[in-house]
């Protein structure tokens, strides 16, 4: 699956979210976005997740980021990163 179509399939559990939920997921999202603003390195992710309460295994983190970056340069904006937390949930 493309990362398109990651974000296109859970595109409706995203829009279920109600607006405080969106904002509380963004503030988590912004307080994990420390090395490239507005964006999730590979290594912030895991922690971002656990703050969520995952706990992804390497493997799936990697499985994770492959599927959800549209780009191919292992930084996840905001909705891949939505979209990962769709996937998990």
């Amino acid at each position: 699956m493309t990362a398109q179509a990651l974000v296109s399939r859970f595109q409706a559990l995203l829009d279920a979210l109600t607006p405080t939920q969106v904002a509380s997921l963004h503030g988590e999202f912004m307080r994990h976005a420390d090395t490239v603003p507005n964006l999730l390195t590979a290594k912030e992710l895991r922690p971002f997740l656990e703050a969520l309460g995952d706990a992804p295994t390497k493997d799936e983190l990697e499985t994770l980021i492959t599927m959800a970056d549209a780009e191919g340069n292992r930084l996840l904006d905001f909705e891949e990163a939505c979209s990962i937390v769709a996937l998990r949930s």
